[in-house]
């Protein structure tokens, strides 16, 4: 099991004890660690979404246990950006995409959160597959009125946000046992769950309404999510099975 902390990439084994732990790189880009997972007891990999001046990328990388000061690069993709973005403040507010990223086996699946491309790096080979994703209509920027709302950035209100590069589309990523990456779709209401099942092997999509977003999967027709409950906003561990037809 691996921990991110903001400061450094903490290494657990099943039974919660402490077995090792590498600094993130420093300085960190804005957007930071997105992603953590183990390769095995004496590897790790992460995923950071760079933000930059002038510049945006997706970045895989790896760091062993025998030099954990060490980072190897293994993947890269630019994603669009905007001269306006100077590497402090990103542009778009919550319109902004930001991408997703899950494991299955030997494979990291990433979506930069805005295009109909998700990528799959094979971490034995390197080499990457794009699949296409469905078409999914979401609202031009300026047609919302939260597209206007006054930034608040540390306490004091900044500038209205201008249109970012690359719009939300997609607001949630996992994959499931059988190897079906589930994209949860952006809607206004963060209550409503638009989710498109995409198999990795072939690419065919269903469109579903859950009632939630899964977290981890459980036997098949299985899934957990997070909930709040109304009287206290605590959040709870809920199970939902699928009821046969």
């Amino acid at each position: 099991m691996v921990v991110y902390d903001r400061l450094n990439l903490a290494c657990f084994d099943t039974d919660g004890e402490f077995r090792w732990s590498a600094r993130r790189l420093s300085p960190v880009p804005l957007s930071g660690v997105r992603f953590v997972s183990p390769v095995d007891e004496s590897e790790l990999i992460f995923g950071v979404d760079s933000l930059e001046v002038r510049s945006r990328r997706l970045q895989l990388w790896r760091v062993r246990r025998l030099d954990p000061n060490h980072h190897d690069l293994l993947w890269e993709r630019p994603i669009p950006g905007r001269a306006s973005d100077d590497g402090l403040v990103p542009q778009g507010g919550k319109r902004r995409a930001r991408s997703y990223w899950a494991r299955h086996r030997n494979c990291v699946v990433v979506s930069d959160g805005g295009s109909r491309l998700l990528w799959v790096v094979d971490l034995s080979t390197l080499k990457t597959d794009s699949i296409a994703l469905p078409e999914w209509e979401i609202p031009a920027f300026g047609e919302l009125p939260s597209d206007q709302q006054v930034l608040n950035f540390g306490g004091r209100d900044m500038q209205t946000p201008q249109e970012p590069a690359l719009l939300s589309r997609w607001t949630g990523l996992i994959v499931d046992p059988d190897g079906h990456a589930w994209l949860r779709a952006w809607t206004e209401s963060r209550e409503e769950f638009q989710v498109f099942v995409v198999s990795l092997a072939s690419g065919a999509s269903r469109r579903l309404s859950p009632p939630g977003f899964p977290t981890a999967f459980g036997v098949p027709g299985v899934f957990y999510t997070a909930r709040a409950k109304p009287e206290t906003d605590e959040h709870q561990i809920v199970r939902f099975k699928a009821e046969r037809q």
